[in-house]
């Protein structure tokens, strides 16, 4: 283990790279059916984790680009942060689309501005996804949690992501 001299020297911080360890061990406990996956559609080389809001503009831009990314080996996993709060308009909208029998097909529809079928129902899954927002304390959209733990606040196009992604390997 590096000296904290040396970690003065490098100019790493030390609480930041303790942070990503702790994020990163946090969510590969999460069960995967808890998030609302796009996986890749070639060998999967990352795995990313999307905090996003179906009603974000930043949010529906980084998914326009989900075929892209998937189509180049990264797969994504969302937990759904809808920022106007429990019970508005935004987050039943999301409870809809995360109870309807395709998730992802309708967080993506939801994202085109087609808003899911409204029902009356259980939000357990939305308090999974609000419980791992709060417990990471993440509370913008879009914020992306790369492999290593590290987070990535706001939209980035994929370029400056597989730029990130690669600098870790």
């Amino acid at each position: 283990m590096p000296s904290v001299r040396d970690d003065t020297l490098q100019r790493t911080n030390i609480v930041s790279v303790q942070e990503s360890q702790l994020r990163r061990a946090y969510l590969n406990s999460v069960p995967a059916d808890v998030f609302v996956s796009y996986p890749s559609s070639s060998p999967n080389k990352y795995t990313i984790t999307v905090f996003t809001d179906i009603d974000c503009r930043y949010c529906r831009k980084f998914h326009n680009d989900m075929a892209s990314l998937n189509q180049q080996g990264v797969s994504v996993n969302y937990v759904m942060l809808p920022r106007t709060g429990v019970g508005s308009k935004f987050y039943n909208k999301t409870v809809a689309a995360l109870w309807s029998d395709a998730p992802a097909d309708s967080i993506t529809s939801a994202m085109q501005n087609k808003d899911p079928k409204p029902i009356d129902c259980e939000p357990k899954a939305m308090s999974h996804h609000m419980d791992i927002a709060r417990d990471l304390n993440i509370n913008t959209t879009p914020t992306i949690v790369l492999p290593n733990g590290q987070l990535k606040v706001g939209l980035i196009s994929p370029v400056q992501l597989f730029a990130l992604l690669e600098a870790d390997e």
